[in-house]
């Protein structure tokens, strides 16, 4: 920490030690954003140079800016002594400004060893806890699938109960109606029947007394009366029948 407030004395930087990486890692994401953007563009325009001068090779460079545009560049200047620099570079048209210039050591193996060794226990770490949150998804994806076989299973069985209900009712109600038509028919005939017996019986009688023939004639329509009566009873059976049917 103390290197850095040198470095930022000495640079004049704006931010503080906790921000200063990830600003570092946003302009190096900028020096990205731009090659790729030179890579797109067509080729023929100047490349820029280091901003050293020095013959070290380049991170994620850029092209050179179109007219009136900016480019941001990465430089790496590796010099003999296992030192290095990388200068991250805004080019205009005018001049190339360096945001910051940061002094780079070569580590040695026993520091690298060290740094690898904690990024694998961390990336095992990592692995373990995913691999127990996988077990775990896995375990809830077949209590659900479980629960889902379970619901179609009880569905299908409501749907062929429900199927078998309908048709049991349907039968009853085609077996009611038919008894009522049945019954209707043969009422409608006896009456015919008692109809016709009752005229011929009538026409008999009236040959041979007019008075029998009017008193018999008022027993008939009492007769009718009665029928008819029981013929409106029968009808109002059949609707209050059907109307339940149809209501259950």
């Amino acid at each position: 920490e103390g290197d850095f407030h040198a470095l930022k004395a000495e640079q004049r930087l704006r931010v503080d030690f906790q921000s200063f990486p990830s600003q570092v890692a946003e302009l190096l994401r900028r020096c990205c954003h731009a090659a790729a953007d030179a890579g797109s563009t067509p080729a023929g325009g100047p490349a820029v140079g280091s901003a050293a001068g020095g013959g070290g090779g380049g991170g994620c460079g850029g092209a050179a800016p179109a007219e009136g545009g900016l480019r941001m560049l990465a430089s790496l200047d590796c010099g003999a002594s296992g030192e290095s620099m990388l200068s991250i570079i805004e080019a205009n048209q005018f001049r190339e400004l360096t945001h910051i210039a940061l002094k780079l050591r070569q580590g040695s193996d026993e520091v690298v060893k060290k740094h690898l060794a904690g990024k694998l226990r961390a990336c095992r770490a990592e692995c373990v806890g995913l691999t127990g949150q996988l077990q775990i998804s896995e375990q809830a994806l077949g209590h659900s699938r479980r629960q889902a076989e379970e619901l179609g299973a009880r569905v299908r069985v409501v749907a062929e109960e429900r199927t078998r209900l309908e048709q049991t009712l349907e039968a009853t109600h085609h077996r009611e109606l038919a008894e009522l038509r049945q019954e209707q028919a043969s009422s409608s005939a006896e009456r015919q029947r008692l109809t016709s017996e009752e005229r011929r019986r009538i026409e008999e009688e009236l040959r041979g007394s007019l008075e029998k023939a009017l008193a018999r004639a008022s027993k008939a329509e009492r007769t009718s009366e009665e029928l008819h009566q029981q013929r409106e009873s029968l009808a109002a059976a059949r609707a209050s029948l059907q109307e339940r049917l149809e209501t259950t």
